[in-house]
């Protein structure tokens, strides 16, 4: 099994105001020291504990004066932080949130898409956890009413480790119970027509990922295709300029600014500290240049509409029409010469399938040429001391021979019949 990629964390703003604690974090950090001392062979768990029954018990009054502190601090943190959206240092933050939000996306595998969910199927049984937790709940949330749903989660989690096993096995022996229904009841659901349409569902699913895989496979070939040179779009030189929107109006007020602050950085990362620096600014000053951005775009619409009876747009409207024609002509060309290529290709394909099938049905058949009869070269023996030659004759029908021989001391001849 693959092992899942763990992300990297993302980077931490260490210039940033603290946030602010919740009621019973400001009574734990109160109250730690001194039950630590007053336990010293506890661990932190177990003090935990301690003080989370301490706070459950406590009075309504003394829980409110902590409830107080919390918001006092909320309201101190929501100011600070205002102000510190403000500064430099958040803006250089929010760059390096960003470059790091953007390397998240580069480097995330991209998520199959999701099987369809049978909505009808009976539902899991719960484990025997869940149903200890389903129990207690109710109580956990009216003893902790300022606790995050975490919070409580963790406090439960707690109360279910110090729980007696002779309990905990009733949790578990009901969890079994319900298991066992579960299957009967997935049983009897599977004979059901609910369970057959959802199972067409799934078939027509697997159909379209099925389609969805070849079209990006004819895609990917398509994408094979030469790309096609077309001529430069013409530029109407002659055209008023567009308006700006209110936030291009304000970064270029800002922009020399930013970028003098900021020589280190490049043009990408000056234009996200030119968008911090927008976000930052309150929502009456975004009006003034959202103001300023309607009025210069209708001045923009009435000369737009003067230019467009003259005769310096009629002739731009000529060189479009030119442009279109003959990225046209050429994207034609490029489309037939293609389709030729394929067709060459493809009857190439074609004819190579055909010898080859021809050559397996000749090996198949077993019919294949004689071999040819290898000519049998004549030996002729020679040497420096002897030598000897010899002739045979066995077509007469009677064995005879004849030979000579000599050698450097004697010679000779012999016959037989």
């Amino acid at each position: 099994m693959a092992s899942k990629i763990r992300k990297a964390k993302a980077p931490k703003d260490m210039n940033a105001p603290k946030k602010n604690l919740s009621s019973y974090f400001i009574f734990t950090a109160e109250r730690r020291g001194a039950m630590k001392a007053a336990n010293p062979d506890m661990k932190l768990t177990e003090l935990a504990r301690l003080m989370a029954a301490e706070w459950k018990t406590m009075d309504a009054e003394t829980k409110k004066g902590y409830q107080a502190k919390s918001e006092a601090q909320k309201a101190t943190y929501t100011t600070a932080m205002a102000e510190y959206k403000k500064t430099e240092h958040f803006a250089k933050y929010q760059v390096k949130l960003s470059g790091w939000k953007e390397e998240q996306k580069l480097t995330a595998d991209k998520k199959a898409a999701k099987k369809p969910k049978d909505v009808n199927a009976p539902k899991k049984p719960a484990t025997g956890y869940f149903i200890f937790t389903a129990k207690i709940r109710k109580e956990t949330n009216e003893a902790n009413p300022t606790m995050k749903i975490t919070e409580i989660a963790k406090v439960m989690g707690q109360k279910w480790k110090t729980l007696p096993e002779e309990e905990k096995k009733q949790f578990q022996d009901e969890a079994v119970r319900l298991k066992e229904e579960h299957k009967v009841t997935v049983a009897e659901y599977e004979k059901s027509d609910l369970y057959a349409a959802y199972q067409r569902k799934v078939a027509e699913w697997q159909n379209e990922q099925a389609m969805k895989k070849e079209e990006g496979t004819q895609a990917s070939d398509a994408d094979a295709r030469p790309k096609v040179s077309m001529p430069r779009k013409p530029k109407d030189n002659n055209a008023p300029k567009k308006a700006l929107t209110a936030y291009l109006l304000f970064s270029g007020s800002v922009r020399a600014q930013a970028r003098a602050e900021h020589p280190e950085l490049k043009m990408i990362q000056i234009a996200k500290v030119l968008g911090t620096k927008w976000k930052a600014l309150s929502s009456d000053e975004q009006q003034k240049w959202s103001d300023l951005a309607a009025k210069q775009k209708a001045e923009y619409q009435g000369v737009l509409a003067k230019y467009k009876e003259s005769e310096n747009y009629k002739a731009f409207e000529a060189k479009m029409a030119e442009w279109e024609a003959e990225c046209e002509r050429r994207q034609s060309k490029a489309d037939a010469l293609f389709v030729k290529k394929m067709q060459k290709l493809s009857t190439k394909a074609d004819t190579k399938t055909a010898t080859k099938s021809g050559k397996s049905k000749k090996q198949k058949s077993g019919k294949s040429s004689p071999p040819k009869k290898k000519k049998q070269k004549k030996r002729k023996y020679s040497s420096d001391s002897d030598s000897s030659s010899y002739s045979s004759d066995s077509s007469s029908g009677s064995d005879s021979s004849s030979g000579s021989y000599s050698s450097g001391s004697s010679s000779g001849s012999y016959s037989s019949s």
